[in-house]
């Protein structure tokens, strides 16, 4: 997210089963909700300079169950993130 600008977060809609993990928000109005017919869970993420909804529950599922990997610390997301944000000459060529 871009310092100074509010943005939308990460909605859970419609009977999804929507799962953060890590994340870093920054500047966010209403960070991560679901409504009645979706499941949300969050762990481990950092929220700076937030308003609003925060809202999980729900039955999701285990992504590492599904998938290997490795999750990288929230507080080391903003610097890559910010590095490659923005228009790339390397796209589209």
């Amino acid at each position: 997210m871009r310092p100074g600008r509010s943005h939308p977060g990460t909605p859970g809609p419609h009977a999804s089963r929507t799962v953060i993990e890590n994340g870093y928000l920054e500047n966010v109005k209403d960070p991560y909700y679901r409504d009645a017919t979706a499941s949300l869970t969050q762990t481990g993420s950092i929220l700076v300079h937030r308003t609003g909804k925060q809202q999980t529950g729900g039955t999701t599922f285990r992504p590492g169950d599904h998938s290997s990997y490795t999750l990288d610390p929230a507080s080391e997301v903003p610097a890559p993130v910010r590095a490659g944000a923005g228009p790339q000459s390397t796209i589209g060529t």
